[in-house]
């Protein structure tokens, strides 16, 4: 994701309401963008993401 799609006030709308719902959000992460940007828009890696999921699976 690109840093200014994931700061228009939609996506945070959207965001906001998903963690009201008791959505977990992995990501994403700070860094340099495929795109040659810096900011926020990087997938979380993937083995990070694995783990926030097993771990969240054996807690239910």
């Amino acid at each position: 994701m690109n840093v200014q799609m994931w700061e228009q006030p939609i996506v945070q709308e959207n965001i906001r309401k998903l963690l009201e719902l008791g959505w977990q959000q992995i990501g994403p992460e700070e860094g340099t963008l495929a795109c040659g940007m810096t900011g926020y828009g990087r997938l979380s890696d993937p083995s990070a993401i694995t783990q926030i999921i097993l771990h969240s699976v054996s807690n239910c």
